[in-house]
């Protein structure tokens, strides 16, 4: 990689949400993120607490900008989430409504469909060749550091995150009546992969597992924003 800086890296962290438990040790993760992508010569654009609309709108905008001066593209994103999707600081569900219905400071609403989440695909989907051409063969990172589990007896994936605090862990779960689909079918994982293609994306969980948070932030972010700044790209 030759060109100064590198490239554009997006930080988008949920700290606080409206009906959901605060990620307070993700102060830490922006701050690891940020001395990390600016010791690769990154150009860094950070997002905080917004809501799922805003995300998309600052997202779809970077997306848009003309990226030829730059080799590469990365896009963090740390929160509460579940099986394909994110959540963001206006996320809600039927099962929040109801348990928040009696008091008045909580209240939600009257519209019972779920809110305040985005697809992984949305994002992947912003980036890929045919729509992203300035970034077109050029390599797109993608990290979401986020729980991935599913409530496989009702079929729906389960929003949660597990906090440590003095070495007690406490679970963050949240029934969410989301499917999440994939945008786009494809016939063969060939013509998944091709389509797909410059695209790498990290978890900070295996699939069905959760991704832990303490007071010094998040054990994935910290482990890999210190492999990140031991890399020398040329």
């Amino acid at each position: 990689m030759t060109s100064r800086p590198k490239g554009i890296a997006v930080i988008v962290v949920i700290e606080k949400f409206a009906h959901l438990d605060q990620l307070d040790g993700i102060k830490k993760d922006i701050d690891n993120c940020t001395k990390a992508f600016e010791v690769l010569q990154f150009k860094v654009y950070p997002c905080k607490d917004n809501t799922a609309d805003q995300i998309i709108k600052f997202i779809e905008n970077i997306a848009n900008d003309d990226h030829s001066q730059y080799d590469c593209f990365i896009l963090y994103f740390s929160t509460h989430g579940g099986n394909g999707f994110v959540c963001c600081s206006d996320f809600q569900t039927k099962s929040l409504m109801k348990k928040h219905k009696n008091n008045a400071s909580k209240t939600i609403g009257q519209n019972n469909t779920p809110k305040g989440f985005i697809l992984f695909d949305t994002l992947l989907e912003l980036f890929v060749n045919s729509k992203c051409q300035s970034l077109k063969e050029k390599p797109k990172l993608f990290f979401f550091d986020c729980c991935r589990q599913t409530n496989k007896e009702r079929h729906q994936p389960v929003s949660t995150r597990h906090v440590r605090d003095g070495g007690n862990s406490k679970s963050l779960e949240v029934a969410a009546e989301i499917q999440p689909s994939p945008i786009r079918a494809f016939d063969t994982d060939l013509e998944r992969d091709e389509y797909y293609s410059d695209i790498f994306i990290g978890y900070g969980a295996a699939l069905e597992n959760s991704s832990f948070i303490g007071p010094n932030g998040s054990f994935y972010t910290e482990i890999l924003t210190n492999h990140l700044k031991a890399l020398t790209l040329e």
